[in-house]
């Protein structure tokens, strides 16, 4: 599928806002840019920056939909049942995070330095969470084991991309992921060391 002119100069522009945006967030500081410094560093209004990103916070966080879109559709395509799925699915996106990974490095260094960030991260997650619930309970999970297993299992990924995060982005990110999971369904008081 072939973009349009229009889409393909929208995109730029976005491209350069959160560019802008990331560069200025690792000189000074997350809670120190404003927005209309954003906008002028990507050579945009200020509206136009509300128009892309109708909260600051967004900027950080430029593929939470897309991200999401792919992982429901790992899940649709997954042909697992219960925890395997959301397993499965997870695997399915390594190749969705390695290839922004550059990207996703740089956001977890401005996250990590604001407490703002990280709160507003935390409330993006429950949609990961929501997603996970329901393939489970579809799967005929009961609704408050489907909660419990899905908030395990967002737990265990938070602190497998964390992870990959600190270290650069360089560990074999599908491998972290399967130790994790393999951990923490095996039964986290089964193992040693």
């Amino acid at each position: 599928m072939t973009t349009s002119l229009r889409d393909r100069k929208k995109q730029a522009k976005r491209r350069a806002i959160v560019t802008s945006a990331m560069r200025l967030f690792a000189e000074h500081g997350y809670d120190q840019v404003r927005a209309e410094a954003i906008a002028a560093a990507a050579g945009v209004s200020r509206r136009t920056f509300f128009r892309y990103f109708p909260q600051k916070d967004g900027v950080v966080f430029p593929r939470h939909a897309e991200f999401l879109d792919a992982f429901d559709a790992a899940l649709a395509g997954s042909h697992e049942w219960g925890f395997e799925r959301l397993a499965d699915a997870l695997g399915r996106m390594v190749p969705v995070w390695a290839a922004h990974r550059d990207e996703l490095v740089a956001q977890h260094r401005v996250l990590v330095t604001s407490a703002a960030l990280i709160a507003r991260q935390i409330e993006l997650d429950v949609d990961w969470e929501r997603r996970m619930v329901h393939a489970m309970e579809t799967d005929g999970l009961a609704p408050g084991h489907a909660r419990i297993a899905a908030a395990a299992v967002m737990g265990t990924l938070r602190a497998t991309l964390r992870r990959w995060y600190g270290g650069g982005g360089v560990e074999d990110l599908a491998l972290l992921g399967r130790e994790a999971l393999e951990l923490l369904a095996n039964g986290l008081g089964s193992r040693r060391g």
